[in-house]
């Protein structure tokens, strides 16, 4: 769907019909306000009913961390970097003492020991900057994951979705101004 509008009010749209014609989809128009207020509250429904366990809460969970923490997630990659980067450095003093005979023993020894010393600590770093908050109690109560959602932009929205979404189905109005509730309309397959 598309969505299309402006001071009459905002509407999604069959991207379908609007491409291919009324011949190819009977098409479908909904206020993208009507139908966000009921995915909004299918998904926080769902999410809080989820277990400590599930897969899809841990998914939502890794993902928020890294929307929320950008600079921690920047570190982290850089950490990571660095330390492929250390581990590249003694892999080429361990080849160039054992299989070229380039370093003297002493000298060899003094360089990986400084490397091994860089990579414990780089090794230390990144195990810190992997650990997350425990967030899976957030995301028990509901009030607070309400508060968060309505903070988010809609592509962290659409991402937060997705981690629990397979398909998202909304059935055509029988009629013009049916007043079928929203939420009977909406079909939901749940990843978890």
């Amino acid at each position: 769907m598309n969505g299309s509008g402006g001071e009459s009010g905002r509407f999604y749209r069959c991207r379908t019909r609007a491409t291919f014609g009324k011949d190819a989809c009977p098409g479908l128009v909904v206020r993208a306000g009507r139908l966000d207020a009921a995915t909004e509250a299918m998904w926080l429904n769902h999410v809080t009913a989820l277990e400590y366990d599930d897969p899809g809460l841990d998914a939502i969970v890794r993902r928020w961390s890294v929307l929320h923490n950008v600079e921690r997630e920047a570190r982290r990659k850089e950490v990571m970097a660095a330390l492929d980067a250390a581990n590249s450095r003694r892999d080429k003093l361990e080849h160039d003492f054992y299989v070229e005979g380039a370093l003297s023993e002493n000298r060899f020894k003094a360089l990986t020991a400084e490397q091994t010393s860089v990579i414990d600590s780089l090794e230390r770093e990144a195990t810190e900057l992997s650990r997350q908050a425990d967030l899976t109690i957030f995301f028990g109560d509901g009030e607070a994951l309400a508060d968060a959602w309505k903070e988010s932009t809609i592509q962290d929205r659409r991402m937060l979705l997705g981690c629990v979404v397979k398909s998202l189905t909304v059935t055509p109005a029988r009629y013009q101004g049916d007043s079928t509730p929203i939420m009977d309309r909406i079909s939901i397959e749940w990843v978890a």
